[in-house]
């Protein structure tokens, strides 16, 4: 199966466009989606500020699994920046 990034990314970005700044649950999951497929981009900055961002609403959430998960992408975008290890 091949993966169809720029496609994964065009909804993401779409999906945020719509949503930025809601605080919904959908501008959650693209944040974190859209950060992932930065990261396998390798376009580390803005891979960085969309995970900070997905923690940012997780945390606003009170949903204690989607601050756990929002923080796991966090880390697997730091570590490889570099900034953990």
């Amino acid at each position: 199966m091949r993966y169809e990034y720029p496609e994964a990314e065009r909804l993401c970005r779409e999906a945020l466009s719509a949503l930025w700044g809601s605080g919904a649950r959908g501008e959650l999951a693209a944040c974190i989606n859209l950060a992932m497929v930065c990261l396998l981009g390798r376009r580390y900055f803005e891979a960085l500020v969309l995970a900070r961002r997905g923690v940012e609403l997780a945390n606003a959430s009170g949903i204690e699994l989607a601050s756990a998960k929002a923080n796991l992408h966090l880390a697997g975008v730091l570590r490889a920046v570099g900034d953990v290890k």
